[in-house]
């Protein structure tokens, strides 16, 4: 019996995607799913600004982005295995 290990499929939210600054958001990624024997063990959120939250336990991060720009936040979810899967949405900064 062949058993094959994917990689979770990382799926994400973040809201809002766009405002004035400072910008509050929030990013969630409980729809990421891996449906084999290997769960999801952590997320790591990156902010596209330096700020990065993780690896941790829980599926959601929030951040404050402080300068304008287009900002693309990227989450890694890992499984048990150390297989990995990602998913980018971008967050637009206006001034005020």
């Amino acid at each position: 019996v062949t058993v094959t290990d994917n990689p979770p499929v990382a799926r994400l939210s973040v809201s809002p995607t766009s405002g004035r600054k400072p910008l509050a958001v929030t990013a969630t990624a409980s729809a990421s799913t891996d449906t084999d024997a290997t769960p999801i063990a952590t997320y790591t959120f990156n902010f596209g600004d330096g700020a990065i939250v993780g690896p941790q336990t829980s599926s959601t991060a929030t951040h404050t982005f402080i300068k304008q720009g287009t900002y693309q936040v990227r989450v890694t979810v890992t499984d048990t295995a150390g297989l990995n899967g990602t998913a980018v949405k971008a967050v637009k900064v206006q001034n005020k």
